[in-house]
């Protein structure tokens, strides 16, 4: 069952965090979204560092060209939802390398 925390679908442009089956959380930038898929670009799978205790991020396939989006089944995914502000802007610099300066920084 797909729970809907977003007014309609994932925009497209937007990062989006999926919950899947498997129990794993991805993260991603919406590429393109059909009735019976989402496309990611540059999807990871958000984890804990047992290091650190820190949140990481890896590539979910680590093989694939990711400079192309990567398919989910909507049949896999339990729920998703727009990620938290900080988690978003970490993925996205790390997508993009532009790193958004914490406010207050600048007067």
């Amino acid at each position: 069952m797909l729970i809907n925390t977003f007014q309609s679908s994932p925009e497209v442009g937007k990062p989006v965090t999926l919950k899947l089956v498997t129990g794993e959380e991805v993260i991603g930038k919406v590429t393109e979204v059909t009735a019976d898929s989402l496309f990611l670009l540059k999807p990871c799978v958000i984890f804990i560092n047992p290091n650190n205790g820190q949140l990481a991020m890896q590539n979910v396939i680590l093989s694939a060209d990711h400079e192309k989006p990567v398919q989910f089944n909507r049949a896999v995914v339990v729920c998703y939802a727009a990620p938290n502000r900080e988690i978003g802007e970490q993925y996205m610099g790390a997508l993009t390398g532009i790193i958004k300066a914490p406010s207050g920084l600048v007067a």
